[in-house]
């Protein structure tokens, strides 16, 4: 039994529960992932060397990208007119994680395994992670389209932004400079070199964030004239 709280596999039950008192498919959505994300740290944060005390290891659960999905999900559920934000930085999130995997061979610099790890379970919340909520968005989308009409604009792109540069200097740069963890495997090196040869994978990110505005903007419209 132990194994399976270790493995956070309460969260699959638990999901069904949260549903049931929240009619609310994203929401409990958010909260099981963030959960799921937050016990692997709890239980496995100690197999890694981050160059810092092991009991400040389980901060790297708000380090990555996909971490601040989980924050942008909530402040979407609370404040309803950051739908575009939500969705563009969901949708980064999403494409940027499965083309860099695919195109360029990105694997998990946190691979380290553990005899109890369920890897199966592990790599399915994984994928989760990275597509799950986008597609929650665009359904909630398709299902009231008045959620998000002209709102993929000027200012959803500058928020977007604003959210990746937030990301990249005060989270991510700041835990590389302490750690020397590249988070990501394509960002490996510490040389000026090997970190100038990693730039067009950051512009392709950033890059991202007009075609998610794009994207959103077209699937409102498309909703709006085509379902309704």
């Amino acid at each position: 039994m132990y194994n399976y709280i270790r493995n956070g596999l309460y969260v699959i039950p638990l999901f069904p529960l949260l549903y049931y008192t929240s009619n609310d498919l994203f929401l409990s959505t958010c909260i099981c992932l963030k959960l799921f994300s937050g016990n692997f740290w709890y239980y496995y944060s100690h197999l890694y060397n981050y160059n810092i005390p092991r009991e400040y290891n389980v901060l790297k659960q708000f380090i990555r990208l996909t971490d601040t999905g989980h924050l942008v999900s909530f402040v979407y559920y609370f404040n309803p007119a950051f739908f575009p934000v939500a969705f563009n930085v969901h949708f980064i999130i999403s494409f940027a994680y499965w083309l860099t995997t695919l195109l360029f061979g990105m694997e998990d610099v946190d691979n380290a395994t553990d005899s109890s790890m369920i890897m199966p379970v592990q790599n399915t919340f994984c994928a989760l992670n990275h597509g799950f909520p986008l597609l929650l968005l665009i359904v909630k989308m398709s299902k009231d389209p008045d959620i998000c009409i002209n709102c993929f604009n000027e200012q959803s792109l500058y928020y977007t932004q604003l959210w990746l540069y937030s990301w990249l200097f005060f989270i991510y740069i700041p835990w590389r400079v302490i750690t020397k963890d590249p988070v990501y495997s394509i960002l490996e090196g510490h040389t000026f070199m090997k970190l100038f040869y990693k730039i067009p994978i950051v512009i392709l990110v950033f890059y991202l964030a007009t075609v998610a505005n794009y994207s959103g903007n077209y699937l409102s419209g498309f909703f709006e004239n085509f379902l309704y």
